[in-house]
């Protein structure tokens, strides 16, 4: 296992992202990962993470996030459905702010997928983009796809929402892991469910790498919950998440 490297990764999860905000909040304390990988709100919080933000103010930026209009739905009529419903720009202005203010002192990771042949891809530092971030969370028919190298891209979280062969992919020798969809809402589970039967190829799990994985003990809330921001469930979530993550701080010291 190269360099003995440990590896965070950060799953899909919409709104639910406040929950691995608070997680970092908690592991900052005693975990310095050397690569970061995350899928759809995880590659926002990966990229945060990996240019070392201040935890709690990490967490803070979440707890005020619907300031200024940046998480409330503008409905359109769009194009094409490859443009999506959502006005993108309170997105995009969010994703361009996340990605100015960090730069990543450790590689970084953030999944893509391709569409319509749902075929992920893992986009590293320093080739990664806020459109990379943008299209890791563009959800099909919600938010607009980005196009790469002549190819559509959308949601990293749509096949997997943990993308733990990532890690396997960028060198780790253990994985620590923040799956804020370990329990999913039932839509969730149905989607992901119909997509995967389509998909040619679903990435393996990197069973082989001792992981230790942080997840709540149920759903977080429905998939409503998980596409509007609000402040009482981002506190709510980031509470849970900096307790569950110090109560694995034992398991994950082990690994050492």
């Amino acid at each position: 296992m190269e360099n003995g490297k440990t590896a965070l990764v950060l799953s899909a999860g919409g709104m639910f992202g406040a929950y691995q905000a608070g997680a970092w909040r908690a592991l900052s304390a005693y975990l310095k990962p050397d690569i970061v990988i995350g899928a759809s709100i995880g590659s926002l919080n990966g990229w945060a993470i990996a240019g070392n933000c201040n935890p709690q103010a990490w967490v803070d930026a979440w707890l005020t996030l619907g300031d200024g209009g940046r998480a409330q739905n503008h409905y359109r009529l769009p194009p094409s459905l490859a443009d999506g419903v959502l006005d993108p720009r309170p997105f995009e202005e969010w994703v361009q702010t996340v990605y100015s203010t960090f730069s990543p002192q450790v590689p970084f990771g953030a999944v893509i997928t391709e569409l319509p042949r749902l075929r992920p891809r893992l986009v590293q530092t320093p080739g990664v983009t806020w459109q990379h971030l943008a299209a890791s969370c563009g959800v099909p028919g919600l938010l607009p796809l980005r196009g790469f190298d002549g190819a559509r891209y959308g949601d990293g979280g749509i096949l997997t929402a943990l993308p733990l062969w990532a890690a396997a992919e960028m060198g780790a020798a253990r994985i620590i892991a923040v799956n804020v969809l370990q329990v999913a809402p039932a839509s969730f589970r149905l989607f992901v469910r119909s997509l995967r039967a389509l998909a040619p190829n679903v990435p393996d799990t990197a069973r082989h790498l001792p992981t230790v994985t942080i997840a709540p003990r149920r759903a977080l809330g429905n998939a409503r919950d998980a596409f509007q921001w609000r402040r009482d469930n981002a506190e709510r979530w980031a509470a849970a998440g900096y307790d569950d993550a110090a109560a694995k701080e034992h398991f994950i010291r082990g690994m050492f």
